[in-house]
């Protein structure tokens, strides 16, 4: 007597003929009884979440599709109304946007799709925000006689203060370390040992 030997099976998954009868052979929910159906989880793209960018960032965000086909060569493309300066990589779901220099404050919807080689092909979809903010402002106040720098910032965002004695000729130097930061202001005294004349800036590191 013949035997068959199956190895391991994946949970609720059939396999058959999509549209019933066609040659092509592919995984689908159950239904028994009843017509083959595509498969709702076949293909899905879930979302990376919203983003903070600032004006001149390049931004990169990894696009990920998951399911039972999204093994098989799949092509990535962005929605309508895609901004100056956005790409996708089609094959790897690699976004990029160089934020312009000049980008103001607001907030952007990306539309993000990938479709697979299925006949027919499957498609699936998503979105997330990228809000630009303005570039953060160093302000400089005295406080019972000694000097305090601080600047707003953005969750997650770093930050690197630097200072100079001379705008033209002298060489920025980095005071203390970066600031891996949450939202809140941050706020730095200045060496008070220092003596002259001396210029502050901030940059955002990434």
């Amino acid at each position: 007597m013949d035997s068959v030997t199956f190895g391991a099976q994946a949970s609720d998954v059939s396999e058959g003929r999509y549209p019933d009868g066609v040659s092509d052979i592919r995984q689908m929910n159950p239904t028994p009884g009843a017509s083959n159906v595509a498969s709702s989880a076949g293909l899905t793209l879930g979302s990376p979440g919203d983003q903070l960018v600032y004006p001149g960032e390049v931004l990169t965000v990894q696009l990920s599709a998951s399911g039972i086909h999204a093994s098989e060569p799949l092509t990535y493309a962005l929605g309508i109304g895609v901004k100056p300066g956005a790409t996708i990589d089609s094959a790897t779901g690699l976004f990029s946007w160089a934020v312009p220099g000049a980008e103001l404050q607001g907030i952007t919807q990306f539309q993000v799709r990938v479709t697979n080689n299925q006949n027919p092909s499957e498609t699936a979809s998503t979105s997330f925000k990228v809000t630009t903010l303005n570039l953060p402002v160093l302000i400089g106040v005295f406080e019972k006689g000694l000097a305090l720098l601080k600047w707003q910032t953005a969750s997650g965002k770093v930050y690197r203060l630097q200072t100079t004695s001379n705008l033209g000729t002298a060489p920025w130097v980095t005071v203390n370390s970066d600031w891996i930061e949450n939202g809140d202001y941050i706020e730095v005294r200045p060496d008070e040992n220092s003596t002259g004349k001396r210029f502050f800036r901030v940059i955002v590191v990434k």
